[in-house]
Parts: C-alpha cells; structure tokens; sequence
C-alpha cells in the first residue's frame, strides 16, 4: 500500500502527459502482469519485486488516474460518487476474502494469484471507455449553490444514470482486490515457499 501511494508523483506526470485513458490501461496490465509474475514467484525477493513494486506501481496508475477522472464527469454528485467509489474495494475485499482462501485451500497459494491477475486484466478493457475528448465543464456558482441546496433523496441521484461512472467504480474496485486479499492470506501462502 505505501508502494502504491510512493509512485503518486510519478504517476501524476504521466498522466499529465498520457491522459487518464492510456494510463488506466497501462496500469491494468502492469497489475495483471505482476500478479501473473508473482504466481511464478521462487522466493520472496522475487515476490517482493513483483507484488510490492510492480503492483504498486500500477495500482497506483488506475487509482490515480480513475479519481483524476472522476471530477470530469460530475459536479452536482461529486462528492456521493468519489464516495461510492471508495466503497468498492471494502465490498470486494468483503467478498473475495473467502473466495480466494477457498482457492488456496483447494489448489495452493499460486493459483489465488493466477485468478487475480485473470481478474485485474479487466481493468485494460474498462480503461478503453474513459472519454479523451471530454473536457471538464464549470457551472456558475449560483447553480453550484442552488445544487448543494436541493434536497434529494437516493432514488433521484443521477451517479446510477451515468454508465462511464458505473465503469470507474468497476474499475476501481477491480484493481483494488488484489492489493488487499492477500494481504489477508498472505502468511499461509508464503509458508509454504
């Protein structure tokens, strides 16, 4: 996880350069790769520089990429959507936990790995819809200020409506689940190295 908000910076120029589009793919297949790499890992200093490193490094690309991409598509719900947005790794951290130790149970600790890398791979299909044409718009502050004082409940937030926003949720939650799943099983995998 510090691996992962280390490259930030980095990470920042590049999507400055490339776009949120190229670098959310680049950094699907970065994750995919790792976790492929580190299904085939001998030791744990390969694993070190395949997990840690590697992984990181593209998770750190679709987190920041999805986030700097976010504000482009909502003003009035920006805030409710950065918040869903952020709930999903918690859900799939929830659901894939038992998933991936029934995995390690049935088939050893390499192949949870495998199926992560095969999972994450998604991600390079989902980065292919962010928009590189869109250009952020800005509302006058009237409008802002009337937004902020409507009352609305769940049933009226346009977030659901926006299917690019759905995308980056998926996407993110997708990106996240291998980063923190084995970290739970991560001592009875490695015992066995």
């Amino acid at each position: 996880m510090s691996l992962m908000c280390f490259f930030g910076l980095f990470v920042a120029r590049l999507i400055n350069y490339f776009g949120c589009r190229v670098v959310v793919m680049f950094g699907g297949l970065t994750c995919a790769a790792s976790l492929a790499l580190t299904s085939v890992a001998s030791n744990i200093v390969v694993m070190f520089f395949t997990y840690s490193l590697l992984f990181g490094f593209g998770g750190c690309c679709v987190y920041s990429a999805v986030y700097c991409e976010i504000p482009r598509h909502f003003d009035k719900w920006r805030s409710t959507a950065v918040g869903f947005m952020t709930c999903g790794p918690g859900a799939g951290l929830l659901i894939l936990s038992p998933v991936i130790g029934a995995l390690q149970a049935s088939f050893g600790w390499r192949v949870p790995y495998r199926s992560l890398a095969a999972i994450n791979s998604v991600v390079c299909i989902l980065g292919c819809t962010f928009n590189l044409l869109l250009q952020r718009t800005f509302e006058g502050k009237e409008q802002q200020i009337n937004a902020v004082k409507t009352h609305t409940s769940l049933k009226t937030v346009s977030i659901f409506k926006n299917y690019r926003y759905l995308v980056y949720v998926i996407s993110h939650t997708v990106v996240l689940l291998p980063m923190y799943v084995p970290m739970i099983h991560m001592v009875c995998m490695h015992s066995r190295l």
